[in-house]
């Protein structure tokens, strides 16, 4: 595509699907019968454990396949490996980025597996670094989870003694876009889910502010 249609790389982006591809057939490059079901990785992932279905990686596509054991069902579909490879694809070749179809399809309780792999392959493509951190012993901010996410994420804090405790979402401009926590709160462990719903995809700081303590962290929303 960027040497026959001289489209420049940093205007492509490479494709991942979160779901798969179930249909009739004995092995790898057979013939397929009867109908095509589409099913979400949600769906595929229980598979992988169960004694009913067979794993198998196709080397020369760099993905996983599955069999049933009576190699009468065929489901192609994409795992965190695969995930990792093509994100390696994507930024060895300087592409723009990942488009993903569709978002929550990899929900499995409070894990999303396919959006996290992107998360950690992607991150060093932004040009967003983390802000500085003025620390103290008894105060902590931990990495939110999940991150990425959507459009729900948790964010926990320690604080080593009473303070008044300002928590607070911030887009790459610096505009405040959320007031978490505005209180003064007792020594302790807290956690509070932020939701992002309404919010543009996209990277955003949150910072913890407490007397002498200042501590920001980057998320990623992506939807």
């Amino acid at each position: 595509m960027t040497i026959n249609r001289k489209i420049p790389k940093q205007k492509l982006l490479l494709g991942v699907p979160f779901y798969g591809k179930e249909f009739n057939a004995t092995e790898l490059y057979m013939p397929q019968t009867g109908n095509v079901t589409d099913m979400i990785y949600t769906n595929v992932a229980p598979r992988l454990s169960s004694s009913s279905w067979e794993y198998y990686w196709d080397d020369f596509s760099k993905v996983p396949y599955l069999l049933n054991t009576a190699h009468t069902k065929f489901v192609t579909f994409d795992d965190t490996t695969s995930i990792r490879i093509k994100c390696e694809y994507a930024l060895t070749n300087q592409l723009s980025g990942i488009m993903i179809w569709a978002l929550g399809q990899d929900l499995m309780g409070a894990s999303q597996p396919l959006l996290e792999t992107i998360g950690r392959e992607m991150g060093l493509v932004t040009s967003i670094d983390f802000l500085e951190e003025v620390s103290s012993s008894d105060f902590y901010l931990y990495d939110n989870y999940p991150n990425p996410f959507n459009p729900i994420t948790t964010l926990s804090f320690v604080i080593g003694h009473s303070s008044l405790v300002v928590l607070k979402v911030y887009n790459v401009l610096g505009d405040e876009v959320a007031t978490i926590v505005n209180e003064n709160l007792l020594a302790g462990n807290y956690k509070y889910q932020w939701n992002a719903n309404g919010i543009s995809s996209g990277v955003y700081f949150y910072t913890l502010m407490s007397s002498n303590f200042k501590a920001t962290k980057k998320l990623i929303l992506m939807k």
